[in-house]
């Protein structure tokens, strides 16, 4: 929400932060040792975790409303008051200070942010041979075509987070989105407001498939009082940011069978001919010598699942058989990977691999090889802070799954 606050093209802007956030910003705020929180509700999709928040920095925290501050993250200096007013008073107090930031520890602090960008660009993305349009390049060429001086404003998606990544706002109140409210359709009308407002400035409308036919019809609004917004559709042919949800939900089935010989086989050949989206698959001894736990992912919807249930119990002496996702459950998955470590990268590599709180269990000359357990999520993003240069061999065991409480998946 507050994109444009600080010139987005600006070297010494970092990028949002959360899990939709930069790399950089994210360790930056990690290893800081203050944090100055304006307005600011420290949400799920930033703090990753209230116990692990940046562990160890003092928080400041301004906010006009007194039941929002602590609310999340425990507060060591809360301040309540209008932001402006707040800002201007404490403006004043830094310029009366004697003491001045010491050049030497700015200049080391950059250093290491430099480190962590590792000549990378804030948003890295596969651009492929031009065959096919990214959605993150329709975001930049909006960025090119409008010299970085229009208004955007968006629905809520993967298009938003786009649109939030990917177009650099240089200034201020250039980015009009419903924010953790979440409101399908308000990108629309935000652009009409906003070109009623502001005639002669560009207003784009950053909107998916989904989103566009909440408020379509006021097509004929913008007629009626001549409002050229532009729309940009990304098409992605799904309620993308929905993928975890009913239309298309990740399923974790655990079950027991019998060991009896060809049936592992029987299964793969089922998944294999059928064109399931199957995710991983994993087949693991149990308490009962008898029987083995298999435990599959799959993408798809309640109907995908039902087949199949349907197609193992046809296949297979299947004993139990349980859908994790329908309750609560623990979800884990095993990653061992491999990486370049030499001089400096090895200090870096260590310290990504302590925030993830990994493991180093073999250690060469030039090699680290890490473990990590956790959810299939938190491992993606480990790679992906690890680099595609510096990884040598990546082994992941798929995803095992329990109940949680008193369930149990036994005979």
């Amino acid at each position: 929400m507050g994109l444009g606050a600080y010139p987005g093209s600006d070297r010494q802007f970092l990028g949002m932060l959360g899990m939709h956030g930069s790399y950089q910003a994210n360790l930056a705020m990690h290893h800081s040792d203050v944090i100055l929180a304006v307005g600011a509700r420290f949400d799920d999709r930033v703090i990753n975790g209230a116990t692990r928040f940046c562990p160890n920095a003092k928080i400041i925290h301004v906010d006009i409303d007194p039941a929002s501050i602590s609310k999340t993250i425990k507060a060591d200096v809360p301040i309540v008051g209008p932001v402006d007013s707040v800002l201007a008073e404490m403006v004043a107090v830094v310029r009366e200070l004697s003491e001045k930031p010491r050049a030497e520890n700015q200049a080391a602090w950059w250093k290491q942010i430099e480190e962590w960008r590792g000549g990378r660009e804030m948003f890295p993305y596969d651009k492929g041979d031009g065959s096919i349009i990214k959605p993150q390049t329709v975001i930049e060429t909006l960025y090119d075509v409008t010299a970085g001086d229009a208004y955007i404003t968006s629905d809520v998606g993967q298009h938003q987070m786009f649109a939030a990544q990917y177009y650099r706002y240089d200034k201020p109140n250039r980015w009009i989105n419903s924010g953790g409210l979440g409101t399908m359709g308000f990108g629309f009308p935000a652009a009409m407001g906003v070109k009623l407002n502001f005639p002669d400035a560009d207003v784009a409308c950053v909107t998916g498939e989904g989103s566009v036919q909440m408020n379509i019809q006021e097509l004929s609004t913008c007629m009626q009082y001549d409002l050229p917004v532009k729309i940009v559709c990304l098409n992605n042919g799904a309620l993308g940011m929905q993928d975890g949800a009913d239309l298309n939900m990740r399923h974790i089935i655990s079950l027991l069978l019998e060991n009896e010989p060809g049936a592992l086989s029987r299964v793969v050949g089922l998944f294999s001919q059928r064109n399931y989206n199957i995710e991983s698959l994993t087949v693991a001894a149990t308490e009962d010598p008898t029987l083995s736990r298999l435990t599959l992912t799959t993408i798809g919807q309640e109907e995908t699942v039902e087949q199949i249930t349907k197609n193992l119990n046809k296949l297979i002496e299947v004993v139990k058989l349980v859908n994790l996702s329908e309750s609560a459950h623990i979800e884990r998955e095993l990653l061992l990977i491999k990486v370049k470590a030499t001089g400096a990268q090895r200090a870096e590599v260590k310290r990504t691999t302590d925030i993830f709180r990994g493991q180093i269990v073999d250690v060469g000359s030039s090699v680290y090889t890490i473990q990590l357990a956790g959810t299939s999520e938190k491992i993606d993003s480990f790679i992906q802070a690890i680099g595609a240069a510096s990884i040598l061999e990546v082994v992941r065991s798929g995803v095992t799954g329990i109940s949680r409480g008193d369930k149990a998946l036994s005979i």
